[in-house]
């Protein structure tokens, strides 16, 4: 059995070639795409268009658009137009930690939703 948390929230911009994208809170209740190294409250699970609902996983296993490669337990942050990408660097942000290989860019892989966190190599 897997635990899911999600929440339809209103989509801020025309979203619907951003599903399976990370999202962040652009306003109360209202939602858009999480550009390059933003934060993540969670990932889009349909594709609305402005004004309509948005529908987006907080917690649980999803699957997310890549933008590069990365290896399975890799923290996944967020790259331009709200794809995933692996993050490595010391005050890195992500969302996700990756529980499959990626080998191409635009894949989809399935994702352990975590929250926003930070990395720490001190």
């Amino acid at each position: 059995m897997e635990t899911v948390l999600s929440r339809t929230f209103t989509a801020g911009a025309d979203l619907s070639s951003y599903q399976y994208r990370y999202v962040y809170l652009s306003s109360e209740n209202t939602v858009t795409f999480t550009g390059a190294g933003g934060t993540p409250i969670g990932i889009l699970q349909n594709a609305p268009e402005e004004g309509y609902d948005a529908e987006v996983m907080l917690y649980g296993i999803s699957r997310l658009s890549m933008s590069a490669t990365c290896s399975v337990m890799a923290k996944i942050g967020s790259a331009a137009s709200g794809q995933g990408v692996a993050v490595t660097a010391d005050e890195g942000v992500y969302g996700a930690i990756a529980i499959q290989d990626c080998g191409n860019a635009n894949e989809q892989i399935r994702v352990w939703l975590v929250g926003p966190q930070t990395i720490s190599t001190s």
